[in-house]
Formats: C-alpha cells, sequence, structure tokens
C-alpha cells in the first residue's frame, strides 16, 4: 500500500472508506491520521476502528475532529459520520525509534480533557 492509501484525508474520504482503509492498515505501520483537538493537530498512525452509527457530530464540528470520548476510545467526525479509533501510536523519530500502539484517550494525554467532556 502507498502512504496515500495509508492515510486519511478526513475533507475527501467517505466514512466507508476510511473503514476499508483501517481495515487494510490494521497491523504495521496503521492507518495514518491527523486529529483535531480544538485549536491543536495531532499527527498518530491509527487502529481499531468502529463506525458510529447512532450519534451524529454536532454542526461546530469539523471533519476530523474529536468530539467524544468512551473508555480509552475517541470518536472522530468524518465527512458523512463518524468513526471511533481505539488505539494511536506515536510517529516514529530519532528520540523514539520503537513507539507502540496504546489506548487513544493514553495517547493525547490531558489535551484531550480540555477540548472533549
Amino acid at each position: 500500500m502507498s502512504d496515500s492509501e495509508r492515510t486519511v484525508n478526513w475533507e475527501a474520504d467517505s466514512t466507508e472508506s476510511i473503514m476499508r482503509k483501517a481495515l487494510a492498515a490494521e497491523t504495521q505501520p496503521g492507518l495514518k491520521v491527523t486529529l483535531r483537538l480544538g485549536d491543536k493537530t495531532v499527527t498518530r498512525f491509527s487502529y481499531g476502528y468502529t463506525e458510529e452509527r447512532e450519534q451524529s457530530a454536532p454542526s461546530n464540528i469539523k471533519v476530523g475532529e474529536i468530539f467524544l470520548r468512551k473508555l480509552e476510545a475517541v470518536c472522530v467526525k468524518t465527512m458523512d459520520g463518524a468513526v471511533w479509533i481505539r488505539m494511536l501510536r506515536s510517529l516514529k523519530t530519532k528520540e523514539n525509534p520503537l513507539p507502540f500502539k496504546v489506548p487513544a484517550i493514553l495517547q493525547l494525554g490531558e489535551e484531550i480533557l480540555k477540548y472533549v467532556p
């Protein structure tokens, strides 16, 4: 798979397309996402997707923005719905050459508490 096939484009990818990409990229390195957390963005590899079928995001939420959290997962608005993401992993860096997957809430840390009740 190419990098573009392993990356979510929140403005162009439908929920169905994101779910297909997530299934194909479930192993290493995962599906690369840039998530919005208020006015901040974070880029991570993501795993453990589930489509949200019951709740829709409020109209003031932008695509790619986290608007719910439950247990260890976060819910992100897509262009035509929403998806839950269970696990995130940091990108490899010189300081952290072997990052590992952790629950999304832990990966985002206290920042998420400022933006998502």
